[in-house]
This record gives structure tokens, C-alpha cells and sequence, in this order.
């Protein structure tokens, strides 16, 4: 018999037109979109800020099969239909075996950097809309994970209860926020407490720092840099968590690579695993959280 296999960290690719189309019409003419510049799609909010082109968050397979392609410049029409088509997704987990997967953002890795909170809220909020109705084609199989602005904790926790009103699994927050404003600081507790109550696990994903990071980190290798803000950030949660007022929050996943931080504090490079390793075992424990009923 196969093992079940769980996936807890899929992502889905939003349609062009989210944002036009369902963001706040306050915000609509500063919302992002997507723009072909010099023969491939970019990423673009405000009036004319670029924040990446869509190659390198388009290419799924690309680095199994053809790792030489893979390149910033892509274009939408080039990506893969289950991306966005959830009735399409189903038939791709199906053709690769997946049972459940927990659902991430593609291009909305990127909004943690609009400097905008208020419209940096109007974008989650439009994703959250969009990402419940992708999952409600099949809720038992596709969890999404909402994704939350903290830059207000009052506002925050209006939107994680309304994602749990939606019906989304867990929500994701900034994987470092603004030096003068890290997780083990006391505005926090209600978020955690909220968080708790409503049986929501939170996430921290990669590429979703809220700030640059400072000189010091700029100057590391790449990778040495992004696990030592892993690092530093589940510290400050530890911190948090010991004193806290809602203890339960201690169960909830947090996901931010406990390999990577072990391999960081160790001094090792951590080598890409084959296609789906560790789906079976590590993979599994980490969606369970999420996919339990």
C-alpha cells in the first residue's frame, strides 16, 4: 500500500486579475498586477513599482527536469493551469499522488513588502476571498492559509477571525518583522491569544520578510542569511511563548524550517532534496496540523 502523502507547503499562482478585480475600490488603482516588461510578466503595485518578475515563482517541475530554464522572466500564460483552476489542481495532486496539500501564495510572498499597511491589508484581504473559494471546491483536500498583516494587531486579528469564518486552516504572518517590532514584544499576546482560541495554526514562510534586512545580514552568503533570521525569529517566539497568557498558542505550527535552523547552527549548507523526500514523514506531520478535521 502507498503512504499517505501530505503536502504542507504547496502554493497556488493568483489569476492576473485578482486584485483588480476584488480588491477594495479605494485601493483598486494602486492594486497589483501583472505587467509585461521587455518580453516577460512582472509583479507590479502602486503606480510603478516592480517587485519581481513571475519566472522564478512560475516554473513548477522546472528544476526536477530542466533546471537550465528556470530564469526570472515567464510569462502567465506559460503557467501551469492547476495553479489557479482549482477543479485543474485536484487532477495535477491526483497525477502526483498527493491526498492533501496546504495551500500557500505565489506573487503574494512578495506584498510583505509594500510599505503601504493599509494597503498591504486591502491586498491579503483579496487573497483571503479568493484563496476560501479555491479551497471550497474540495475543503477536506485543499487548506489554505490566509495570509495576515500584523503592522496593526487589532486590525490582524479581525482578519484572522474572518478567515476563520471563511473557512481557511491557518494564517502566515511575516517571517521577520520591523527590527523595533519582533514577535517576543508584548503587543503581540492578543494575536497569539486569538490565534489559540480559534485553533489556527500560524506560519512563517520564506521570501516574506516585512522589512529589508539590516546591513549586517546583507553582507552574509545568501542562505546564511535567511537562516539566521529563522533563527533569530523562533527565538523571539520561544521568549513569547514562555511567558504568554495563551499557552495553547505552544501547539500551533509554526512553519520555518526547524532542519534549516539545526543545519544553520551547525555551520552545514543544506543541499535540495529530491522531488517529493520528504513528503512520507516530515511533510506529513507538518500538514496534519492543518488537514486534521
Amino acid at each position: 500500500m502507498l503512504p499517505l502523502v501530505l503536502s504542507s507547503d504547496s502554493h497556488v499562482f493568483e489569476p492576473p486579475d485578482l486584485w483588480q478585480t476584488r480588491i477594495d475600490k479605494a485601493f483598486r488603482n494602486r492594486a497589483p498586477r501583472i505587467e509585461r516588461i521587455d518580453g516577460g510578466d512582472h509583479v507590479v503595485v502602486e503606480a510603478d513599482q516592480i517587485l519581481s518578475g513571475i519566472g522564478l515563482i512560475s516554473n513548477a517541475g522546472a528544476r526536477f527536469e530542466a533546471p537550465e530554464t528556470i530564469s526570472a522572466q515567464g510569462r502567465f500564460e506559460d503557467v501551469l493551469r492547476g495553479g489557479y483552476d482549482p477543479e485543474q489542481h485536484l487532477d495535477d495532486m491526483a497525477l502526483d499522488g498527493v491526498a492533501g496539500e496546504v495551500l500557500y501564495p505565489s506573487q503574494g510572498l512578495f506584498y510583505f513588502k509594500v510599505a503601504d499597511t493599509p494597503l498591504m491589508s486591502a491586498i491579503f484581504r483579496a487573497y483571503n476571498d479568493w484563496l476560501a473559494e479555491f479551497c471550497r471546491t474540495d475543503p477536506t483536500r485543499l487548506k489554505g492559509v490566509a495570509m495576515i498583516n500584523l503592522d496593526d494587531v487589532r486590525d490582524g486579528i479581525k482578519e484572522l477571525e474572518r478567515a476563520a469564518r471563511l473557512g481557511l486552516s491557518g494564517a502566515m504572518i511575516t517571517e521577520y518583522p520591523a527590527e523595533d517590532r519582533r514577535y517576543d514584544q508584548p503587543e503581540y499576546e492578543p494575536f497569539w491569544a486569538a490565534a489559540a482560541a480559534l485553533d489556527l495554526p500560524l506560519s512563517l514562510h520564506t521570501a516574506t520578510r516585512r522589512r529589508p534586512r539590516n546591513t549586517a545580514r546583507r553582507q552574509q552568503p545568501r542562505d546564511q542569511g535567511v537562516l539566521s533570521g529563522i533563527v533569530d525569529v523562533r527565538h523571539d517566539l520561544l521568549r513569547c511563548l514562555r511567558s504568554s497568557s495563551a499557552p495553547d498558542i505552544g501547539d500551533r505550527g509554526v512553519r520555518a524550517g526547524m532542519g534549516a535552523e539545526r543545519a544553520h547552527l551547525h555551520g552545514l549548507h543544506l543541499p535540495r532534496a529530491p522531488r517529493g523526500s520528504d513528503l512520507p514523514v516530515q511533510g506529513r506531520h507538518e500538514a496534519q496540523r492543518f488537514l486534521s478535521p
